[in-house]
C-alpha cells in the first residue's frame, strides 16, 4: 500500500499523534491510524486532520462535557480565554501557534484542568486580558497576570524602545503619557517621518 505524495507520520495534531498510513475510504479520501493521547487508536483522513477538524478520538468531547458537568462554566469568558490558552499552544494547526507551542511555549500541567486554572486566575477582570509576565516562559500561576491592552503591548517579545526628552520606553507608554492615540503616534512616525519628540509635541487635529 503506496503512502501518500504528502506524508503525515509522526506529525501530530491536537492529542493525536499519526501512526500510520491506512489506505482510503470510500470516497477515496487518505486515512491516517492515529493514537490518541488517552490511548486509543482511531482512523481520520488526512483533510480533517490538516484543518482541525478532528484533534482526538472523541476524549475532548467527553472530557470537556464531564467538566462542565462539573464547574457548569462551559461557555464562559474565563473558560474560552483558558481553550484559547490550549489551543495556541497545544495545537499546530491553530492560529498563533507558531509564537507559543511552535517556540517551546506550555501549559503546566496543573492548568490542564479548567478548574485549577480558574482557581489560580479567578474571573477575568472586565477589559483585561490574559498575559504571561516572561514572554519565554510558559503559562502558570507565577508567571500569569491579567493585564491591559497597553501592558500587553510593552510586554510583547517584539516591543521597541523608543527615546526622547532623555527618556526611554515603549511607543504605548509614550502614548499614554502624552494622551495620543497610540496608532496617530505609530502613523506620525512611520508614514510622515517625524522623529519622536515632534510626534509627541505636535498637536492633534480633528
Amino acid at each position: 500500500m503506496a503512502t501518500p505524495t504528502k506524508d503525515m507520520t509522526g506529525k501530530r495534531f491536537g492529542r493525536l499523534s499519526v501512526v500510520s498510513y491506512s489506505g482510503k475510504n470510500n470516497r477515496r479520501l487518505a486515512l491516517w491510524s492515529c493514537l490518541c493521547d488517552c490511548g486509543t487508536t482511531t482512523l481520520v483522513t488526512g483533510a480533517r486532520l490538516r484543518n482541525g477538524a478532528t484533534s482526538s478520538c472523541g476524549c475532548f468531547r467527553r472530557d470537556r462535557g464531564k467538566q462542565n458537568a462539573t464547574h457548569g462554566m462551559h461557555g464562559t469568558h474565563a473558560y474560552r480565554i483558558w481553550i484559547g490558552m490550549l489551543s495556541r499552544c497545544r495545537n499546530k494547526n491553530a492560529t498563533g501557534y507558531k509564537n507559543y507551542g511552535g517556540r517551546g511555549i506550555s501549559v503546566c500541567n496543573e492548568w490542564l484542568e479548567f478548574e485549577n486554572f480558574y482557581k489560580d486566575m479567578g474571573p477575568p477582570p472586565e477589559g483585561l486580558t490574559l498575559d504571561r509576565k516572561d514572554t519565554n516562559g510558559d503559562y502558570s500561576k507565577g508567571n500569569c497576570r491579567w493585564a491591559t491592552w497597553f501592558e500587553q503591548a510593552d510586554n510583547k517579545r517584539s516591543v521597541k524602545m523608543l527615546s526622547a526628552f532623555g527618556k526611554t520606553q515603549s511607543l504605548a507608554a509614550w502614548s499614554r503619557e502624552f494622551g495620543i492615540h497610540y496608532s496617530t503616534l505609530r502613523d506620525r512616525l512611520t508614514y510622515e517621518q517625524l522623529d519622536l519628540e515632534t510626534a509627541l509635541t505636535r498637536k492633534v487635529t480633528k
